[in-house]
C-alpha cells in the first residue's frame, strides 16, 4: 500500500502557469463585482448639445457615469466663448441665438435623456462672477 501512495506523489500533476493564472482571475473575480469606485465622469467641452445627445450610446458603451458640460450662460465674447465670462447666466440660447453649445431646448433635452439612460449630468457654474 505505501508503494502506491509513494506512485501517486510521483504522478502528481502541476498547474500550469496559465491555469494557476487564470484560477487566481477566477478568485479576483468577487472583487470586481464588488467594486464600488465611482464611475469615470466625462469632460466635454468641445461638442453641442446636439452631438453630446447623438452620442450618448458611446457614452454607455464606454462606461463613462456622468457627463460635465461646460457653463451653458450666455458670454460676454459673443457665441464663441466656453462661457467663463459670463455675460447674462438665465441666456441658455435660443433657436435663432444659440450660444456655443446650442439652446435652452437642446440642453433640456440633453439632460432628459441621461437621465432615462443613469447617466449623471454636471454643469459647471461660475458663481459670483461676471465678465468684462
Amino acid at each position: 500500500m505505501s508503494a502506491r501512495r509513494s506512485k501517486f506523489r510521483r504522478k502528481k500533476k502541476t498547474r500550469s502557469p496559465r491555469r494557476r493564472r487564470r484560477l487566481h482571475l477566477e478568485a479576483l473575480e468577487p472583487r470586481r463585482l464588488l467594486d464600488a469606485s465611482a464611475p469615470a465622469i466625462l469632460q466635454w467641452f468641445e461638442a453641442g448639445y446636439d452631438v453630446m445627445e447623438d452620442r450618448l450610446p458611446d457614452v454607455l458603451e464606454v462606461g463613462y457615469g456622468a457627463i460635465w458640460t461646460p457653463p451653458p450662460g450666455r458670454a460676454d465674447s459673443g457665441d464663441h466663448s466656453v462661457g467663463y465670462d459670463v455675460y447674462d447666466r438665465f441666456d441658455l440660447g435660443a433657436p435663432r441665438s444659440p450660444t456655443l453649445y446650442g439652446t435652452r431646448q437642446g440642453l433640456e433635452t440633453l439632460a432628459d435623456r441621461m437621465q432615462r439612460a443613469g447617466i449623471s449630468l454636471y454643469v459647471d457654474a461660475v458663481i459670483n462672477h461676471n465678465g468684462f
